[in-house]
């Protein structure tokens, strides 16, 4: 049996980058000893999207926020896996905070949302999926209205 167990969506600043924040998706990999996946090479992509929790006047962005695809070749076990994405922080505005400019340029707030984002794992092997899982939602505020909290 192959299972993902474990998942979890961390953000996160950057030093010294305003503009940019670390997503940081973990999880496990569990390999029995049938030895069917063991030392063969797997697929794995790592979508991080938004979540629609209907509590704002909008839909959020259906398109993935970033995906990560590598290989590897796991072992019989626990194998213990960490995939970094950074991301521009406006990318995480998932359900767009409405504002307008004032005269002088300056921001004038019309509402804010909270962003809701999430990651899915798929790992396959040859087309094939063996093991997928979905992140727990991290629910923060990244748009220009925010307060720019990291869930």
């Amino acid at each position: 049996m192959t299972s993902v167990r474990d998942p979890v969506l961390t953000i996160g600043r950057l030093d010294d980058d305003e503009q940019h924040r670390r997503a940081t998706i973990s999880y496990a990999l569990e390999l029995e000893t049938d030895g069917r996946l063991a030392g063969h090479h797997i697929d794995e992509l790592v979508r991080l999207h938004a979540v629609d929790e209907h509590d704002a006047a909008v839909h959020p962005d259906s398109r993935p926020i970033a995906e990560h695809h590598d290989s590897y070749a796991p072992a019989v076990g626990t194998n213990e896996r960490a995939v970094e994405l950074v991301v521009e922080r406006d990318q995480l505005d998932v359900q767009r905070d409405w504002w307008s400019s004032g005269p002088g340029g300056e921001t004038r707030p019309i509402a804010e949302w909270p962003d809701h984002v999430a990651a899915d794992i798929v790992l396959s092997r040859s087309g094939r999926v063996v093991a997928t899982a979905m992140t727990p939602t991290v629910t923060g505020s990244w748009g220009i209205l925010a307060d720019d909290t990291d869930g």
